[in-house]
C-alpha cells in the first residue's frame, strides 16, 4: 500500500510502499539531485526505475517528430523578407521547440493521470478545463463505460528483488473478471517501450504476490480525438515475451553502467 512519507532528504510529495509483507520499504521521491528516484529505505540503496532503464532504447519516432516540430516553428514564426539576424534568431529558438511541446504534452498527461487516480480511488472528480486533457478524460470514461472495472491497486509502487528495479503501476484491476494491469497513456500512439514497461510491472508484481496477472491493457486516452485506443494482451506467451525482453534490456542497462568503470 502506498502512503505519504516524510524524510529529511525526500520531497514532500514522495510516496512510499511497504512491500513483501512489510519487509521492504520503498520510497519514490526527490533525493537531492536524484529526481523521481526509488530508494530502499532498509538497505539505503537507490533502485533503478523502469522508465530510466527503458531510456537506453532508441526512440524511432522521436527524431523525425523533433525535426518536424522545428520546421513547424520556423514556418509559423519566420516573417516574410526576414533579415539574416531574424532567420538566425528563429532557427535558434526552433532547435528547442520540441522540448517545449514535449513539456506541455507531459502536463496534459499528468492531468489525465491525476484525474484517473482520483476516480479509481473513489474521490470526487471534476473534468479538467484544458481542452486536450478533457478529451483524454473523455477517452478514459468511454473505456470505463463499456467495461466492468474494479480497481485493486492505484498508482502502486512495485519492486523486483530478483531483477532489482522499481516502478509505479497505473492501475491493477479486475476488468471483466480478469486480473489486469492497465497502463494509461496520452501519447499519439502505443509504442514498443509501453509493452516492455507493462511487462516489467507484471514481473515485479507477480514476484511479490505469487499470483498471475491474466492480461495487460495499454489504454491510450487520446487527447486529440477523445476516443480510446486499446491494446489488450492476454496470450501468456506474448506477455512472457515482453517480460523477458524487458529483463534483457535491464541487463544491457546494467552492463552499460559497468562500462563506466573502464572508460
Amino acid at each position: 500500500m502506498n502512503a505519504p512519507f516524510n524524510h529529511d532528504n525526500v520531497a514532500k510529495n514522495a510516496i512510499s510502499a511497504r512491500l513483501y509483507n512489510g519487509a521492504e520499504l520503498i520510497v519514490r521521491g526527490d533525493f537531492g539531485s536524484k529526481k523521481h528516484a526509488y530508494k530502499n529505505m532498509g538497505t539505503g540503496y537507490f533502485i533503478p526505475g523502469v522508465t530510466s532503464i527503458l531510456g537506453i532504447l532508441a526512440k524511432d519516432a522521436l527524431l523525425p517528430w523533433a525535426a518536424g516540430q522545428a520546421a513547424l516553428y520556423v514556418k509559423q514564426n519566420l516573417p516574410i523578407g526576414a533579415t539574416a539576424e531574424q532567420i538566425a534568431e528563429v532557427c535558434d529558438k526552433a532547435k528547442g521547440h520540441f522540448n517545449r511541446v514535449k513539456e506541455a504534452a507531459g502536463d496534459i498527461g499528468s492531468t489525465v493521470h491525476n484525474y484517473a487516480e482520483s476516480l479509481f480511488r473513489g474521490h470526487e472528480v471534476t473534468k479538467p478545463a484544458d481542452p486536450q486533457a478533457a478529451k483524454g478524460v473523455s477517452a478514459l470514461l468511454e473505456w470505463i463505460s463499456v467495461n466492468k472495472v474494479r480497481p485493486i491497486e492505484v498508482e502502486r509502487i512495485c519492486f523486483s528483488r530478483d531483477a532489482f528495479y522499481a516502478g509505479t503501476m497505473d492501475l491493477l484491476a479486475d476488468v471483466n473478471g480478469k486480473l489486469t494491469y492497465v497502463d494509461l497513456k496520452t501519447s499519439r500512439g502505443i509504442y514498443k517501450d509501453h509493452l516492455l514497461q507493462a511487462g516489467a510491472y507484471k514481473f515485479a508484481w507477480e514476484e511479490e504476490h505469487r499470483e498471475q496477472i491474466e492480461q495487460i491493457i495499454i489504454l491510450n486516452c487520446n487527447k486529440l480525438t477523445g476516443s480510446p485506443k486499446i491494446v489488450t494482451i492476454s496470450d501468456p506467451d506474448e506477455m512472457e515475451f515482453y517480460v523477458d525482453t524487458f529483463l534483457r534490456v535491464k541487463s544491457a542497462s546494467d552492463n552499460l553502467k559497468k562500462m563506466k568503470e573502464f572508460y
